[in-house]
């Protein structure tokens, strides 16, 4: 949807940064635009998600964490 928007954005040019209230959220290319970086973080950073897939599928070590297996409240 990130790439999408600023396709959409980048054909209406100067036009695109005015947010037209009555437009349906759902058709509103500079709203969706705002909104896709919060929805990138809310799912996970892409670092965190590249680390999943690294470890996961690709079967790669995981990373050193001297903090594994310690209780939250222990850690300092």
């Amino acid at each position: 949807s990130q790439a999408l928007s600023k396709l959409i954005m980048d054909i209406r040019g100067p036009d695109a940064l005015f947010h037209d209230p009555s437009a349906v959220k759902t058709e509103d290319a500079t709203l969706t635009w705002i909104e896709c970086a919060p929805y990138r973080i809310a799912g996970g950073s892409d670092e965190v998600l590249r680390n999943t897939i690294a470890e996961r599928i690709l079967g790669l070590p995981q990373d050193h964490r001297p903090d594994k297996g310690v209780p939250f409240n222990k850690i300092t």
